[in-house]
C-alpha cells in the first residue's frame, strides 16, 4: 500500500518524468579516465616494448605495471573490468602448431588425416 502512495505522489509532483528511476551515480572508477590513452598505448605495444621480460599482458601483470608507473594499486579484476568496458583482451599466445613453420604444419595435417581416414581395430571385426 505504501508504494502505491509514492507512485502516486511522484506521478502529482512531476508527472511520467516524475517516475523515471534515477540510479545513485556509483562508486567512482579506480583507474581515471586521463589514464586511459596510456594504458591502452601499453596493450598495444606489448610489455616487451615497456622494457618487461614477459611475452604477454595479463590483467594482473598491466595492474603490477600501473602501479609501477602511477602508484595507483588496483586488482586483477578492476583491470579486467578497465579493459572490457574498452573492448581490450590481452594478448593470448596461439597453439604452437599454429606458431610452426608451414612444411611441419602441412605434414601434421597429412598425418591426420592418415589417420582419421584408416579404420579402426575395434572396427575391423570378423
Amino acid at each position: 500500500m505504501r508504494n502505491v502512495q509514492r507512485f502516486l505522489a511522484r506521478y502529482r509532483a512531476g508527472g511520467l518524468d516524475g517516475l523515471k528511476i534515477q540510479w545513485a551515480p556509483g562508486r567512482t572508477p579506480l583507474i581515471p579516465e586521463a589514464l586511459a590513452p596510456l594504458i591502452l598505448d601499453w596493450v598495444r605495444k606489448g610489455p616487451r616494448a615497456c622494457g618487461l621480460k614477459r611475452a604477454n599482458w595479463t590483467h594482473a601483470a598491466l595492474a603490477d605495471f600501473l602501479y609501477q608507473r602511477t602508484g595507483i594499486r588496483v586488482r586483477e579484476t578492476a583491470m579486467g573490468d578497465f579493459c572490457r568496458r574498452r573492448g581490450v583482451r590481452p594478448y593470448r599466445p596461439t597453439y604452437r602448431f599454429l606458431r610452426a613453420d608451414a612444411a611441419r604444419q602441412q605434414r601434421a595435417l597429412e598425418e591426420l588425416r592418415e589417420k582419421n581416414a584408416r579404420p579402426s581395430e575395434a572396427s575391423l571385426s570378423c
